[in-house]
């Protein structure tokens, strides 16, 4: 029995739109907004914006932790969408696909959300500040990749356990087994 149709573009499509957040998320200075009367600025992961002008942050062991956990987790989304591909279109009976296609949105989460954690922790809000938007899309995108988990896992395993036991069932070289006592 092969994947649901609609079920599989929904997964992809999910899956693009939250890798596109990651991107947008990692490339806007939007992280923390400043404000203290006239002075308005800015903070990503890479740079500083006040006024007109914008500075490259010095490197910290936090802001390397966010920036590695970023890149993590947009790889791991990049990933979900080989697999997902491999596993519904191309390998429909490798159950490896179906694993890798199950973990690879929840380690992408798992690092969208140590990402967030550690910048919410690490990196203090004063009293004029404010965290921005490209913080609420990594929140938002941890979010996502664990509902694509849920959706990814319910799909490969009602489709594993409603498909014939044996690979040459699967491929159609025996005929399917029928239960004793229905038989005449």
């Amino acid at each position: 029995m092969a994947l649901s149709k609609w079920r599989s573009i929904l997964v992809l499509s999910l899956t693009l739109f939250t890798l596109l957040l990651v991107i947008l998320a990692m490339a806007m200075n939007q992280w923390q907004h400043m404000r203290d009367g006239t002075n308005n600025g800015s903070v990503g992961i890479w740079r500083l914006c006040a006024g007109n002008s914008c500075y490259y942050l010095p490197y910290s062991d936090d802001l390397g932790a966010v920036r590695a956990m970023m890149f993590l987790g947009m790889f791991s989304m990049l990933s979900t969408i080989g697999f997902n591909v491999l596993s519904t279109y191309v390998y429909k009976d490798l159950v490896l696909f179906y694993i890798a296609a199950v973990v690879s949105p929840f380690m992408g989460g798992l690092f969208l959300m140590i990402a967030f954690a550690v910048y919410a922790d690490d990196i203090k809000l004063t009293v004029n500040t404010a965290y921005g938007s490209s913080f609420a899309l990594t929140v938002i995108s941890w979010l996502l990749a664990w509902i694509i988990t849920g959706l990814t896992a319910y799909e490969h395993i009602r489709n594993y356990f409603s498909a014939p036991t044996y690979p040459e069932e699967r491929r159609g070289l025996l005929p399917e087994r029928q239960d004793p006592q229905t038989q005449p």
